[in-house]
């Protein structure tokens, strides 16, 4: 199977497990948060392609419904330009595929995340991946970023925590 081919595939399995965090509020609170005193993070369907490193024409929240219902064709996106893209492409995929349950793990935060060019107010990590999180309008924080592995340093990690899930 080509890599392109392997990707759509993938694509379809990660806007199904992207799509349980939808319509959940996790409001996420500590006495260690030194920015505020609660975060609310919450997925939108136009934060799914950021994700992924895939690059296409459609519009975000169409590209998350085609993968969602299993008619993005491969003509619709790219991500085999190169072999870097494939790398990033390929670690994204491995970890959006479980982000239905990310939640539900032992996780870290962190005020403030900065990786290269990436700034989010918080992130989180699990272990395997990092998710970054932007502020948007009425104190609602979205995913920016997905990053493999841990990337969060263990002295500005916050493990006192409780999350609250609030299904709308």
């Amino acid at each position: 199977m080509a890599f392109k081919e392997s990707v759509l595939a993938k694509l379809f399995i990660c806007a199904n497990e992207y799509n349980k965090l939808i319509g959940i509020d996790f409001v996420i609170t500590s006495k260690y948060f030194v920015n505020k005193d609660a975060y609310l993070l919450r997925f939108h369907k136009d934060n799914f392609l950021h994700l992924t490193g895939v690059t296409t024409k459609l519009y975000a929240e169409e590209f998350f419904c085609k993968c969602l219902h299993k008619t993005l064709k491969l003509e619709e996106f790219d991500c085999d330009n190169n072999d870097e893209i494939k790398g990033k492409v390929k670690e994204k995929m491995k970890n959006l595929s479980n982000i239905g349950n990310f939640f539900d793990c032992e996780l870290i935060f962190q005020e403030s995340f900065e990786k290269n060019r990436v700034k989010c107010k918080i992130a989180t990590s699990d272990g395997k991946c990092t998710l970054g999180f932007i502020k948007i309008k009425n104190d609602v924080h979205v995913p920016l970023t997905l990053l493999n592995k841990n990337q969060i340093k263990i002295e500005n990690a916050i493990t006192n925590f409780k999350i609250e899930k609030v299904v709308k």
